[in-house]
């Protein structure tokens, strides 16, 4: 149950990511045509998943490779990250909020 309730979340994330990254006021924001009010928060919105993203990327980097060779995010599907993840978590000494970032790093360039 838990573990579909965590894939449901980070599917909504990477919704709200695409739709975000993509929506016409995005577009027109990142050539300074300002035609909507709104397009300076969807800026900030998708900055800030775009951030929390490079972070979990680092993160993933600095504490998994001080055991092993990084693989790439897309050598495995989400299922199978989330397995690994959960096993290495204690050996990596992975904090809860250390643990989302690099999961969420993962779930959004793994294999699909």
């Amino acid at each position: 149950m838990l573990n579909k309730l965590l894939l449901i979340c980070v599917s909504l994330i990477l919704i709200l990511f695409i739709k975000v990254t993509f929506t016409e006021s995005n577009f027109y924001y990142g050539n300074n045509a300002l035609s909507d009010s709104t397009a300076p928060a969807v800026e900030s919105d998708s900055s800030l998943i775009i951030a929390r993203l490079q972070e979990g990327k680092q993160l993933y980097k600095k504490k998994c490779s001080t055991c092993h060779t990084l693989y790439k995010p897309k050598e495995f599907k989400l299922n199978v990250w989330k397995e690994n993840l959960e096993e290495m978590k204690v050996k990596a000494d992975l904090s809860k909020d250390e643990y989302k970032l690099i999961f969420d790093y993962l779930a959004a360039n793994c294999k699909k």
